[in-house]
């Protein structure tokens, strides 16, 4: 199946994959349509040609993790015989769990706070658990950590981890990619705008 997708991938695909703009970077696609794909090439080409940048992939299915891994290697070593610097690629679950890091249960620890687990997120706000712990980590500090941040899955993640992420990324460039199935959402038909995701600074931008 992999091989299948990767041989149907077309130029813009492709180009999608190869390209690292500045500012935040929607791909657009059906499911099965080849974005988990284009963004694993898009990691493994950041991290071939800027090595020592920090390099965030993130998703919403606890089951990605290991595709996402597979692919991003694979990618990666069609230009070097090595394997990534896994230290400055993190490959990460939106929440997180008890045996694996997840985005928010770091960001909660580098805040010195203890992650909320899902009975306490869901006595917060029970129709959207994650939603809710996103919120309570944005009452607190949030330092940049990464120079790039790919977002697969993303019309399953509520804004507040989108805020989340606006936070944790180099200020000065915001390079955030993220793939977006609005067929798929799980929550709204209609793709929202980048200052509804992100929210806006003091300044309006």
């Amino acid at each position: 199946v992999i091989e299948r997708g990767i041989a149907n991938l077309d130029f813009w695909q492709k180009k999608a994959a190869i390209e690292t703009p500045d500012g935040p970077q929607r791909i657009r696609g059906l499911a099965g349509s080849g974005k988990t794909i284009v963004l694993a090439m898009k990691v493994a080409n950041i991290h071939r040609r800027y090595p020592d940048k920090k390099v965030l992939f993130t998703f919403n299915t606890q089951s990605l993790y290991n595709q996402a891994k597979k692919l991003i290697t694979r990618f990666y070593r069609e230009f070097a015989d090595e394997d990534l610097n896994w230290d400055n690629v993190h490959i990460r679950h939106g929440w997180g769990g008890s045996s694996r890091p997840g985005v928010y249960t770091e960001v909660r620890r580098a805040q010195n706070l203890p992650p909320l687990n899902l009975a306490q997120a869901q006595a917060i706000n029970r129709r959207d658990p994650f939603a809710a712990v996103c919120g309570e980590a944005l009452k607190s500090q949030i330092q940049p950590a990464y120079d790039y941040i790919i977002v697969d899955e993303a019309q399953d993640f509520p804004k507040e981890f989108f805020r989340i992420l606006a936070k944790l990324i180099d200020p000065a460039r915001r390079t955030i990619y993220f793939a977006y199935d609005e067929l798929q959402s799980l929550s709204a038909l209609e793709i929202p705008s980048a200052a509804e995701l992100f929210g806006v600074d003091k300044d309006g931008r």
